[in-house]
């Protein structure tokens, strides 16, 4: 049985403990975050924390328009009692995976204010673009799962036929036109024979910045720049980090990172744990790793700043034209107290993966080839085989961030029917 790990404040201690059983431990000192960055890194943070918390949050666009199987956090909350919600049980593992003191929520929740919040915080609003994320190119492919993959999951696209694939490369920067950053990520989407599809989003980052969406908001607040500077205040980022180890562990490792060289060669994690059903109803928990079969490389973020906008992708596209760009598809498999509800948290290196597929893309395609003219990508979307845990507050927060930006920045079905909203106009009217 994998057990969620606990992560709480422990009374006399600044920072977060790891709880297991009767014993804790230490997992982050706040004080020895408080010391991790010179002056030079302070300000690098301030002025850059856009890219630590761009991440996916939205990707967005326009609902699903097929009949899929999505996260619904309320629906759930309402079927089942509190003691089952914290356990997505099944023959073979059943899990407790709530953080102890974590209040769940639902996928709406704060949903307006986080939106809010990404405009003023992460670069205003720009029309035509997506929040963050905002340049980005669709390339289609085929995505072929292995043996192994069959053996983990039910699900249609781990069955061994080759199924269609499309996938988004993006720049993390939230501006089009401030140069890319050393974020960049990979939203795929598989096409099932049933005529559904799924998604799968993942980024260069290590982890999520935040475990709520409270958290969220208050690091976005933190990170807002200043009316008069024009940049955030570096007292509010250096308190939010004290405030926040978890989040100050995320800034140091991507502050590590180098900037991407080539979208073929970075590895894209998907951050969330998802719970893998097999033909027998025996379940188990991993996370999802994009290994690429180029290998990974990088450069300097001033490198990549000084050439044109659109270098990775012409480099990307020169690529295909020699050779598909191919990814393996990973599992790290969840061991006992490995977190499943914190996308903070980092699982050790040494769990076991398995190379569940492989991805390879071939050429470019456009939005009016696909049939979607505002692709979503929405994490919660998964298909039969394949679950995402019910207590992460984060997946389910992106859903509805995702949904409440569509809504402002496309006008929602107001301009999508004009016919309707004139309806709407009457009525109120007559009302």
């Amino acid at each position: 049985m994998v057990l969620g790990r606990a992560l709480r404040r422990t009374p006399g201690h600044r920072g977060i403990t790891e709880q297991r059983g009767n014993t804790s431990r230490p997992l982050v000192n706040v004080k020895r975050a408080e010391g991790v960055f010179t002056e030079k890194q302070k300000h690098d943070i301030a002025v850059r924390l856009t890219s630590v918390m761009v991440v996916d949050w939205l990707d967005t666009t326009l609902a699903p328009r097929h009949p899929v199987r999505v996260l619904d956090v309320a629906q759930e909350r309402r079927e089942r009692s509190n003691e089952d919600m914290t356990i997505q049980a099944g023959p073979g593992d059943p899990v407790a995976s709530v953080t102890e003191g974590a209040t769940i929520r639902g996928e709406f929740y704060k949903a307006e204010q986080l939106v809010e919040a990404i405009h003023l915080s992460l670069g205003g609003y720009h029309p035509g673009f997506r929040a963050v994320h905002a340049l980005g190119r669709f390339y289609m492919g085929t995505f072929t799962a292995t043996a192994a993959g069959r053996a983990y999951s039910r699900a249609a696209h781990f069955q061994g036929a080759p199924v269609p694939v499309t996938a988004r490369f993006s720049h993390g920067s939230a501006d089009p036109d401030k140069p890319p950053n050393k974020v960049s990520a990979m939203a795929t989407r598989f096409y099932l024979p049933d005529g559904t599809d799924t998604d799968l989003i993942g980024i260069s980052l290590p982890a999520f910045p935040a475990r709520t969406p409270d958290e969220v908001l208050e690091i976005l607040d933190a990170v807002r720049p200043d009316a008069a500077t024009k940049v955030p205040d570096l007292a509010k980022v250096q308190a939010a980090l004290s405030a926040h180890p978890a989040t100050a562990r995320i800034v140091q490792l991507v502050q590590e990172q180098l900037a991407p060289v080539s979208f073929a060669r970075v590895q894209y994690r998907p951050l969330h744990a998802f719970r893998f059903v097999d033909a027998d109803d025996v379940g188990r928990w991993a996370r999802y790793h994009w290994e690429p079969e180029a290998g990974v490389a990088g450069q300097s973020e001033a490198d990549l700043a000084q050439q044109p906008h659109s270098a990775l992708f012409d480099e990307f596209e020169r690529r295909l034209q020699e050779d598909p760009v191919t990814f393996t598809l990973d599992l790290q498999l969840a061991q006992d107290g490995d977190p499943l509800d914190d996308v903070t948290a980092l699982w050790p290196d040494d769990r076991q993966r398995v190379t569940v597929g492989r991805l390879s893309l071939t050429r470019p395609i456009s939005l009016e080839e696909i049939g979607d003219p505002v692709m979503m990508h929405d994490p919660t979307k998964v298909t039969d085989g394949i679950e995402a845990s019910l207590n992460d507050q984060i997946i389910a927060a992106r859903r509805g961030a995702y949904l409440a930006s569509v809504a402002q920045r496309t006008g929602g079905w107001q301009r999508q029917s004009p016919v309707l909203a004139d309806t709407q106009a009457v009525a109120q009217a007559d009302g």
